[in-house]
């Protein structure tokens, strides 16, 4: 029989209040050079094709593209770094990811505030 069992997520601990908070301002479909908010990674790399969506790590802060982007940083940073919890940084989305709990999380659009559980 299945059930649905409850698990929280037991990382909420790692977040650091110091790691700036950005939202994507610009459009995905500008030039490099006119954005504000990239794929630290990508950039880095000079991929050029660019990216769907832009994830923030709330561990140290670093910006990278998401699962659906062909490079997925994000989640390769937070299995390299062992910084397992994430949040959207497109604007109106207010969620977050723990890698290791499979937990998504609503991330209060003040994030200096609280993170509550979905």
């Amino acid at each position: 029989m299945f059930t649905d069992t409850y698990v929280p997520c037991t990382h909420l601990g790692d977040i650091r209040p110091q790691a700036r908070v950005v939202v994507v301002e610009a459009d995905h479909r500008l030039p490099f050079g006119d954005r504000t908010v990239v794929c630290e990674d990508c950039i880095a790399e000079g991929y050029v094709k660019g990216w769907v969506h832009l994830r923030q790590c709330m561990v140290c802060g670093h910006i990278a593209c998401c699962n659906s982007s062909d490079n997925k940083h994000a989640a390769r940073h937070a299995h390299s770094q062992g910084h397992h919890i994430i949040r959207s940084v497109e604007p109106s989305e207010h969620w977050g990811w723990c890698y290791i709990d499979s937990v998504e999380l609503e991330m209060n659009p003040y994030p200096h505030v609280d993170v509550v559980l979905v």
